[in-house]
């Protein structure tokens, strides 16, 4: 067995995948009006890791950036409106029974909406559907398989926590490590545990 097939060698290659990603979503987020399609170009990149895709990390990332730059910002921008309309709740003052009450709700809604979205972006960049049946099929994903949804949501906190009290690791690979936790629990729900590695 060569170098390059060894389990240590494919988890370096892992972790430098991730903090590469991580690099290339941070310079690609500065104009701002790339944000989110500089986050589906990430989850494309990791979605292609998964699916061993021919294309390098780089180019693969700026193609996708290219092909998803309008049609990601004319979905992303309302729904991004919503995520921060419904996160203005979390200010509300005051401790009266009926406050609380509402943001428990809103605490839950917003848990099953950043699911939604992550599902929704992971579908995005794996299967081919009309804007109807993907936003449908992701949001049906979310309660598919539960407790990949909830272990999703749970890393995804260890790891902003973690970002918290180190925060190199958000330069390093925070948001890119969220990506990789998200495709690869999203996609097992598709394909299994053992992912298919079959090229794009």
């Amino acid at each position: 067995m060569s170098v390059i097939d060894s389990r240590f060698y494919k988890i370096l290659d892992e972790i430098t995948s991730i903090v590469i990603l991580q690099f290339l979503w941070m310079a690609a987020c500065l104009p701002v009006i790339t944000i989110i399609p500089s986050t589906v170009a990430l989850f494309a990149c990791i979605r292609g890791k998964f699916f061993r895709g021919s294309d390098s990390l780089i180019r693969r990332f700026f193609k996708e950036i290219k092909k998803e730059f309008w049609r990601s910002n004319l979905a992303g921008i309302p729904l991004i409106i919503i995520f921060i309309s419904l996160s203005q709740y979390y200010f509300i003052s005051g401790s009266s029974v009926l406050e609380l009450l509402v943001f428990a709700a809103v605490s839950m809604m917003l848990t099953i909406y950043i699911l939604f979205l992550l599902h929704l972006t992971a579908v995005h960049v794996h299967m081919t559907f009309n804007g109807k049946e993907l936003f449908k099929n992701s949001f049906l994903l979310v309660f598919f398989q539960p407790l990949k949804s909830i272990a999703v949501m749970l890393v995804i906190v260890c790891i902003l926590l973690l970002s918290f009290y180190l925060p190199i690791l958000f330069f390093l690979c925070t948001v890119s490590l969220i990506g990789y936790v998200s495709v690869y629990f999203i996609l097992s729900k598709l394909h299994g545990l053992k992912l298919n590695q079959e090229a794009d």
